[in-house]
């Protein structure tokens, strides 16, 4: 008895062994099909098939890095340390305040807290100051305050709304957006900090985002065509003393898709961007062209333009990225319910140049949809079309 349980034990072990996948005493065997080669075609095919498109992983360690039950968090900036994360957030107020907390840690502290809305911080190149912006004297202005939130001081004062200020790479001038009501365009300008009355208008456009290498003065920012689609792409221009030079589109619009809020990497070789989807009315046709002030799909793409990779392509709204220098991206996402600021790393570009965009994918391939809501109270929204914005 001993010996046949054994031997049984022994049949079992091997059929474990080598993944047995026959046929049971209760199932009748069933022939195995193969296709004849004549159904291969040359692309190693089989008839009926459809193509799909492989893709690597883009990125690595997703991961949450603020929570909040109420309100949202927006804008994020990383010192350049890397150690501290500052951002906007409604989670004690209906307007938007500005607060700071260490990336690895849970608890925030509170910088500004006015009725007034403070949105788009970002911290200087030293990382001692922050400058954002402020409609706490009745329009959007430019301030700056030391990082511990202590002598806030007003950079721009004028009737014009001024928004989005980025650092020079020497800490010096800030660039910001300015709109103009007479036109009805937004326009970059460059101010210096320590003497705000020194100011120069650079080009039309919006979201700035001022390259922090050291050798070459230039500016990434969105902006449109006047005709056609109008949506936003993403550009660079140079600053050859003081003057706009080599205006440069690097990332085009698509027919429905819109690149928008261009940060840069720790050393001006790449850029991040996010993508925004337009919708279309069924009954009439046309595109939509409400305020947006999310994106759906964050992406990165040389400074020339060349290798442009989707990092994200799930139905979230993902925006706002900024580079941190250890080579992570900060950016605001709807991916755990409400809005808070998530982060991953891209993977080596050269590693993942299976998902190189063709210019004909540039934007979401997401089919077309219904496009985002209004942001939190505090952030300061574009219209999609033609660099005009109602504040």
């Amino acid at each position: 008895m001993r010996y046949m349980f054994m031997t049984l034990l022994g049949v079992v072990v091997v059929l474990a062994g080598c993944n047995w996948a026959g046929p049971t005493a209760l199932e009748e065997p069933q022939p195995v099909l193969r296709p004849s080669p004549a159904a291969v075609d040359i692309l190693g095919r089989f008839d009926g098939d459809s193509a799909v498109r492989f893709e690597t992983a883009a990125f690595t360690g997703l991961q949450q890095n603020s929570f909040t039950e109420v309100g949202a968090d927006t804008d994020p900036d990383v010192s350049p340390d890397g150690k501290r994360i500052v951002f906007a957030s409604t989670r004690h107020s209906t307007s938007a305040d500005i607060y700071v907390k260490k990336v690895a840690g849970q608890t925030v502290t509170r910088l500004t807290g006015d009725p007034s809305n403070d949105a788009q911080p970002t911290f200087s190149p030293d990382g001692n100051f922050i400058a954002y912006a402020s409609d706490r004297s009745g329009n959007w202005d430019l301030y700056v305050m030391t990082a511990d939130g202590r002598k806030p001081f007003q950079v721009t004062n004028s009737l014009a709304h001024e928004v989005h200020p980025s650092w020079s790479p020497d800490g010096s001038r800030l660039c910001y957006s300015q709109y103009n009501s007479r036109t009805g365009h937004w326009e970059i300008w460059i101010v210096e900090a320590a003497n705000p009355a020194n100011r120069k208008f650079i080009t039309y456009g919006l979201y700035p985002a001022w390259c922090p290498s050291e050798s070459v003065s230039r500016i990434a920012f969105q902006m449109a065509r006047h005709r056609g689609t109008q949506l936003f792409s993403i550009w660079t221009v140079d600053l050859v003393d003081d003057e706009a030079r080599y205006l440069t589109e690097v990332v085009p619009a698509s027919s429905l898709t819109a690149a928008i809020a261009p940060a840069w990497s720790p050393d001006g070789a790449v850029l991040v961007y996010t993508t925004v989807r337009m919708a279309i009315d069924p009954e009439t046709g046309q595109m939509s062209t409400q305020r947006v002030d999310r994106g759906d799909d964050i992406w990165i793409t040389g400074a020339d333009g060349t290798s442009r990779v989707r990092l994200t392509g799930d139905q979230t709204n993902d925006w706002s990225p900024v580079w941190a220098a250890d080579g992570r991206i900060y950016f605001t996402s709807n991916r755990g319910g409400g809005d808070t600021i998530w982060s991953l790393k891209p993977l080596d570009m050269k590693l993942i140049e299976a998902t190189k965009a063709a210019p004909s994918r540039v934007g979401s391939s997401k089919p077309p949809g219904p496009a985002a809501g209004d942001a939190p109270a505090g952030t300061s929204g574009a219209a999609v079309g033609a660099n005009r914005a109602d504040l």
